[in-house]
């Protein structure tokens, strides 16, 4: 099978999913990068990878690599589009050969429910070999919103290194360590864990909370810890390299994730699985419904009072702490990894080129949407 899989950059996020595709399919896989990485993710800690892997295509570095990419639109057995020009996926359904189409929630402003070319957009593939890999429990309704006539939906994701884990250097930790991560913007809503970290504190709950990330934010939040004399209880730490934001991982008990509906997946809660932290999430965050079942692996909130809620019980509560901690790993390490995604997707590929019954998987990637 030849595999081609088109996105804008190379990142931290999809490395392991390409590797492994590279494994089984040797040069029959490729990454084609449309665009460099930007300055702002290099600024966050990300590395420029675009020419660190043999299977990475830069379409934009010359006019021979924009060819090729354009040849591989043809040549492909099956292609993944992903955040990349809409040319390859128009010049891919002329052909209408096996495409899958790598999306996040459609509708994240909601501006869109009234753009009728937005509707077009999707419409317009609807009869072809086009499937969806849906990157969010809440991409198949917004899907279905534009078009009832969808193909194939599947469940996918993100998928960061796997790293085994043992969690025994967290189990003596005194404070309870916290931890947010995330770019400073609007929709990650950082504020929302100084919120929780003041009634903490007025509640005289011991806790200690460490922030990363950078963006437009960073006064804004660094105003409200100093006036709500919070220094002592958290320590802010900027950008750091993804392999250090890893670490600190692995050195908390709890992960804090308090993005809004226009967070589309949250690599980070992958992450923080692995490292084992017992999650507290927003259930608005795209990758939530597919990795925590509430109370069991995680707690998911909506509410602020949901939020404190569910941190207090978990620093309170240090057997419950480790047991959803274990949970979520073992969630990351038998299902949701690039290892199984990959074998899975290649053996779902395989079946609609040989038009067999579609693979069922019932749960984790590659599991049908109904």
């Amino acid at each position: 099978m030849k595999l081609t899989f088109y996105s804008n950059f190379l990142n931290h996020h999809q490395i392991p999913l390409c590797n492994e595709f590279y494994d089984i399919l040797g040069d029959d896989f490729c990454f084609v990068a449309t665009e460099p990485i930007n300055k702002e993710r290099l600024a966050l800690g990300y590395r420029d990878s675009n020419s660190r892997f043999p299977y990475c295509l830069s379409a934009y570095a010359s006019l021979e690599n924009q060819q090729r990419a354009i040849d591989l639109v043809v040549e492909s057995d099956v292609v993944i589009h992903g955040s990349a020009p809409t040319f390859y996926l128009t010049e891919r359904m002329k052909l209408n050969k096996i495409t899958f189409k790598y999306t996040e929630r459609l509708f994240k402003k909601w501006y869109y429910y009234f753009m009728p070319g937005f509707y077009r957009l999707y419409r317009r593939y609807t009869g072809k070999n086009l499937f969806y890999l849906c990157a969010g429990a809440y991409v198949h309704k917004d899907l279905k919103l534009i078009s009832r006539k969808i193909n194939g939906c599947f469940r996918w994701g993100y998928f960061p290194e796997f790293l085994l884990n043992n969690a025994a250097s967290k189990s003596e930790n005194s404070p309870v360590e916290l931890l947010w991560c995330g770019r400073m913007i609007k929709f990650k809503r950082p504020e929302k864990v100084i919120y929780l970290a003041n009634k903490l504190k007025r509640e005289k709950i011991e806790f200690h909370l460490t922030m990363i990330g950078t963006g437009d934010y960073d006064q804004k939040i660094k105003k409200m810890i100093k006036d709500r004399n919070l220094e002592e209880y958290i320590s802010w730490k900027g950008a750091l390299p993804a392999e250090e934001v890893r670490n600190y991982m692995m050195n908390t008990d709890i992960f804090v994730c308090t993005s809004n509906r226009f967070e589309g997946w949250g690599a980070v809660l992958n992450e923080a699985m692995n490292s084992q932290c017992a999650i507290v999430a927003c259930n608005r965050i795209g990758s939530v419904p597919f990795l925590i079942e509430d109370g069991v692996n995680g707690f998911t909130f909506l509410r602020d009072r949901e939020l404190y809620q569910s941190v207090k019980k978990l620093i309170n509560n240090k057997a419950l702490r480790n047991d959803m901690s274990y949970k979520g790993y073992k969630v990351i390490q038998e299902l949701w990894n690039s290892k199984v995604a990959a074998q899975r997707f290649l053996n779902l590929s395989n079946s609609i080129i040989n038009g067999e019954v579609i693979v069922d998987y019932k749960e984790g990637p590659c599991s049908r949407i109904e």
